[in-house]
């Protein structure tokens, strides 16, 4: 069954665009004779409004997913107002799903109810997984790191909405019978730390020139089992934001090698599915002191404040660059 249309709409095929603008004629979902195509949906079925009026609802949800490669294109997602069927909350995969669950679920539930519509929390298993959900905008809503949000906005038309209070520092550290001084001399060891593209790893990373000199990623999930890992021996060195290892490191048992600059913490952000009013509800809801309860856990978690502040694009812009030598992202 084709769509029919009331509004311009891009359907992206195999080397051809199929452009249908302001007629109500139909698209085929599969194409014609000259072209074949798929629809962009965000990953999931979407209602949309006042633009879709017949829809094979079966194609629809088997249809695959476009856009985050094709950069200089328009989506339908990001041009026809819709109303997803419920918005997708997720953080990266640093914690396990049932972990991730104790910090998230309460904020999605909290959520739910200041904006009158379902938020549901998703744990992406995986970093690939993660990656390439959100490149196709299968999130809503994201918690992550400046990198991730500064990349988002450039490329993926995301907003950032709110960010822990905190700048954000991280810590490259030994233990301290570890005789190296300096991260420069950490070539080709070990570091117990979140795997790339998380930030820690990526910052690392960058303190190398030579790839063959880089040091070994010892993918470990949670601060606490990063710090352990570094003073049982698992890993030379490890890297964490700089409040994490204050609160672990008590006894002063490890010895901080490198501290980044300071930069923009880790921030929740919209993506374009997400309406400007419910932008507006969720910075209002997250700000108010009502929030306390239900982001307790996230920001016991990443020794946050008391809750989350206001934050801007502007604020973000170039920290995309930590992921340049990523796979999948430019």
């Amino acid at each position: 069954m084709p769509i029919k249309t009331a509004v311009g709409i891009r359907v992206f095929g195999k080397g051809s665009v199929a452009e249908y603008e302001n007629e109500n004629r139909a698209g085929s979902i599969a194409g014609s004779s000259h072209h074949s195509c798929d629809v962009i949906i965000g990953g999931r079925f979407l209602r949309l409004q006042n633009a879709v009026h017949s829809v094979d609802r079966e194609r629809l949800q088997k249809s695959r997913i476009y856009g985050a490669h094709n950069r200089n294109a328009t989506t339908l997602a990001a041009r026809l107002p819709e109303t997803p069927v419920a918005l997708i909350f997720t953080a990266p995969p640093r914690e396990t799903p049932d972990e991730g669950k104790k910090i998230y679920q309460p904020i999605a539930e909290f959520l739910s109810k200041a904006l009158g519509k379902k938020v549901v929390y998703q744990h992406p298993e995986t970093w690939g997984l993660y990656r390439t959900k959100m490149l196709n905008g299968s999130y809503d809503l994201i918690f992550d790191d400046p990198h991730f949000a500064s990349y988002r906005v450039e490329n993926l038309n995301y907003t950032i909405l709110v960010k822990l209070p905190e700048q954000n520092e991280l810590a490259v550290f030994v233990s301290n019978q570890t005789a190296a001084r300096d991260v420069r001399h950490m070539a080709g060891r070990t570091f117990c730390t979140h795997a790339p593209p998380d930030l820690g790893a990526l910052v690392l990373l960058s303190q190398f020139d030579n790839p063959a000199r880089q040091p070994v990623i010892v993918d470990t999930k949670g601060w606490e089992q990063i710090y352990n890992g570094v003073i049982a021996g698992k890993c030379d060195g490890g890297v964490m934001p700089l409040p994490n290892l204050k609160k672990f490191d008590r006894a002063n048992l490890t010895r901080i090698i490198y501290i980044t600059m300071a930069m923009p913490n880790q921030a929740v952000s919209s993506g374009p599915h997400v309406l400007p009013d419910d932008q507006t509800k969720i910075v209002r809801a997250l700000l108010a002191p009502e929030a306390d309860a239900s982001t307790a856990g996230l920001r016991a978690a990443y020794k946050a404040g008391n809750r989350f502040v206001p934050a801007s694009n502007q604020e973000y812009r170039g920290l995309a660059k930590f992921l340049r030598n990523e796979w999948g992202y430019y």
